[in-house]
């Protein structure tokens, strides 16, 4: 099974990050990649996410994983962003 994995530093308590994560109705505003979530952000509840790949998805996996990368790294900015201009 192949895996993505990205991190970016945000200069940030923790709560103030989750606080965006956790805000569902805002994602259109700042995300890139996750345009739409729904659900409750708690332990044992369920998340409905709509999100938009780049790329063909016809692509062979390999390729798109390389492909989708770019968008979760794409999230990573614009979620620092967001948390650190708030403060």
């Amino acid at each position: 099974m192949r895996e993505i994995s990205t991190e970016i530093e945000i200069d940030a308590a923790p709560a103030e990050v989750w606080a965006v994560l956790a805000d569902f109705p805002s994602y259109s505003e700042w995300n890139p990649f996750i345009r739409e979530a729904a659900g409750d952000a708690r332990v044992g509840e369920t998340l409905t996410l709509r999100m938009r790949f780049t790329g063909l998805l016809v692509k062979p996996f390999g390729r798109m994983v390389d492909a989708t990368r770019g968008d979760f790294d794409r999230l990573n900015v614009a979620l620092k962003e967001r948390v650190e201009k708030s403060r």
